[in-house]
């Protein structure tokens, strides 16, 4: 029986795609006039064929040609075929060296280029996109060190509020307003007679109430990363502010 056998790299598997054929492991096309010259016979050997020690198919030919595609899908800046060649390539010879410093550099440069956009969105404010392209770089290279600083500078970037005061039982009539100073600088806009939700930066704040002449205990709050959120309520007595700080997340 006669097959075709590809003269890029030896594969035995062409389609025909209209009045083409492709070769399926290479991507070569031939016409009706090529793919009948290409036509192989079997070779029939009668009598016993006694064969010892290991058998070793030359495959270096196939192996030149997929290397050969793979090199012009990344001269046209296809770095998706030249990935899916390349590995065609270790798929029969593992340790090719060509065909992994090729790979290597293929995803150093797809790395950069993530590490271009993840900055990009961090330098506009969008951090949900920059955590993502961050994240994108880390599933290629899980050392980076660029993406892991930059998921650190992330995980400190405060988005939502983290910090929110509650006051214990409503405020009587004429009874004075209860501020709160964080860092020694007051909370005036601040209404505290409702429930108030501030954003706090990361690191470590002084907090305290004031009404009148009293002044409640001094709280501190330490935040470290974005994931940190407290709850803190107050409570107005006749002679005392009381406070209850929980951690929330």
């Amino acid at each position: 029986m006669k097959q075709f056998v590809c003269e890029m790299c030896g594969g035995k598997d062409l389609i025909k795609d209209g009045g083409v054929f492709v070769c399926q492991s290479c991507g070569c096309k031939y016409s009706s006039e090529e793919a009948k010259k290409m036509l192989v016979g079997n070779v029939e050997i009668k009598g016993t064929v006694d064969i010892t020690g290991a058998v070793k198919i030359d495959r270096s030919e196939e192996i030149e040609n997929l290397l050969f595609r793979a090199k012009q899908f990344l001269n046209q800046g296809d770095a998706t075929k030249a990935r899916l060649y390349f590995n065609k390539v270790l798929d029969i010879d593992a340790k090719n060296s060509d065909a992994l410093d090729s790979l290597n550099i293929i995803d150093r440069n797809l790395v950069n280029s993530l590490l271009t956009k993840a900055k990009q969105f961090y330098n506009q404010g969008d951090i949900t996109n920059a955590e993502l392209y961050f994240n994108k770089a880390l599933d290629i290279d899980a050392n980076n060190h660029d993406a892991i600083n930059g998921l650190n500078l992330i995980d400190k970037y405060i988005i939502e509020p983290n910090l929110t005061i509650s006051r214990l039982g409503s405020r009587k009539p004429g009874e004075c307003r209860t501020i709160v100073i964080i860092n020694k600088a007051k909370q005036k806009e601040l209404d505290l007679d409702h429930l108030a939700c501030i954003r706090l930066p990361v690191g470590n704040h002084v907090i305290f109430f004031k009404r009148s002449a009293l002044k409640s205990k001094t709280i501190c709050v330490t935040i470290n990363s974005r994931s940190d959120k407290f709850s803190l309520a107050f409570e107005p007595k006749a002679f005392s502010i009381n406070t209850t700080l929980v951690k929330t997340n």
